[in-house]
């Protein structure tokens, strides 16, 4: 018999129990069940949020793991260009859905110029403190989580970094003092309503740090449940849906890989109808704060994720194999040297892996290569000269694969 939850239990009870006494009752048997996560998050006033780890959870625990070791074989061999392509790939992507999903609208364009301005401490444009923070999740698994209040303002500050109306911004201490709900836009009908003032906001986010950082809970679950927390708190105007998703991914990154934990965004937003519906569920006064339900849409979209990464990695990985075979048989039948050829193998992995931001230019390529820029600058003239190389913009220049040397390699586009 599946695990259900208990408002359908309820309705498929003859019991003449009232309702809100039979899901009391269900509730506290359910939180002495061995399986079950306890938290001391109490979002309704009366419940502990808590999760049971039903069978078909820890099968999806089970696969999870699984393929996430074939996503990190796969990572580990690809070479360094090929990674940082790879990243610059799935932050495009995953800064894009984040956005659609909340109505914020962004164009390719404008998230990739975030990405390459974010390095730079003299250089700012739209979205680019936002994409700090997801560059420093995809640098390192040492990422800090946020450890108090102040900490949560300051990652909302970078998220929504001049995107705000006046209107919007947190009008509290540090979150909000007033109301706030989600409407459903196609009926207008208040669907959630955040927690309704900012001292109950400051409590349940208390709560749910203490959580986060508790030890002897499946850290996979922990970011889980508190990226439920922390939606259903609401504690800002606006803003919370992306704040929460990079949470969701900083708590991701200390247990899975960086593209695992890069490429949720996306994955959700062609769900999202499951994903509110999950929330919705979990939000049933008669379930009692229990997000069972909820963990397994989640983790069923990291499943999807990882599949796909899976699968992407093997074909790129295979492709970046032929490709560089082929570029090795042409130097040596033209007599180029090797750091021509490295050139052209960076070159490959660029294409490839994010053929649609050419980002290397002659300072990376001699970084790569540990050698100076005068001697890269010599071997790309010679490269530019037989059609292999063309060119993107000025100050600084990029370099990127021809044409003709896509064909002449196997690679398409």
């Amino acid at each position: 018999m599946s695990y259900k939850s208990i408002s359908t239990m309820l309705h498929a009870s003859s019991s003449t129990m009232k309702p809100a006494d039979f899901a009391e009752q269900e509730y506290r048997r359910r939180l002495e069940l061995p399986s079950t996560i306890q938290t001391d998050i109490t979002l309704d006033g009366s419940h502990k949020v808590f999760a049971v780890l039903s069978s078909e959870a820890i099968m999806l625990i089970s696969d999870i793991l699984r393929c996430e070791t074939n996503v990190e074989r796969a990572w580990r061999q690809l070479p360094g260009v090929a990674r940082n392509a790879y990243i610059g790939g799935l932050l495009v992507e995953e800064l894009l859905s984040t956005n659609q999903m909340e109505g914020v609208r962004s164009t390719r364009q404008e998230v990739t110029k975030a990405l390459q301005s974010a390095g730079n401490q003299s250089s700012h444009t739209r979205f680019s403190e936002f994409a700090k923070l997801y560059i420093g999740i995809s640098q390192s698994e040492s990422s800090k989580l946020p450890e108090s209040l102040g900490d949560i303002r300051n990652i909302y500050d970078q998220v929504v970094d001049h995107e705000l109306d006046d209107d919007d911004k947190p009008d509290g201490e540090l979150f909000r003092k007033g109301h706030v709900g989600i409407q459903d836009m196609a009926t207008g009908r208040e669907i959630h309503r955040g927690l309704p003032t900012e001292a109950h906001i400051q409590t349940a986010l208390t709560q749910m740090l203490a959580f986060m950082h508790a030890d002897g809970v499946l850290p996979l679950l922990k970011a889980i449940i508190c990226h439920y927390a922390f939606e259903y708190i609401h504690p800002f105007y606006d803003g919370n849906g992306r704040t929460g998703r990079f949470l969701l991914a900083l708590q991701l990154r200390k247990y899975l890989s960086a593209p695992t934990a890069l490429s949720l965004s996306p994955v959700i937003a062609e769900g999202k109808q499951a994903y509110y519906k999950a929330f919705e569920d979990a939000e049933n006064p008669l379930n009692c704060s229990e997000v069972s339900f909820f963990v397994i849409q989640m983790l069923q979209f990291i499943q999807t994720a990882q599949h796909r990464l899976d699968e992407n990695l093997t074909e790129k990985e295979n492709a970046l194999d032929t490709a560089q075979r082929a570029a090795t048989e042409f130097s040596h039948q033209h007599g180029l040297d090797a750091l021509t050829n490295d050139i052209l193998s960076m070159l490959i992995q660029q294409h490839l892996f994010h053929q649609q931001v050419p980002q290397l230019t002659r300072a990376l390529l001699a970084r790569y290569e540990g050698v100076g820029q005068a001697r890269i600058r010599t071997k790309l003239g010679t490269l530019l000269e037989n059609g292999l190389v063309s060119t993107v913009g000025k100050r600084p220049i990029y370099y990127q694969l021809s044409h003709q040397a896509c064909e002449l390699f196997g690679l398409h586009g």
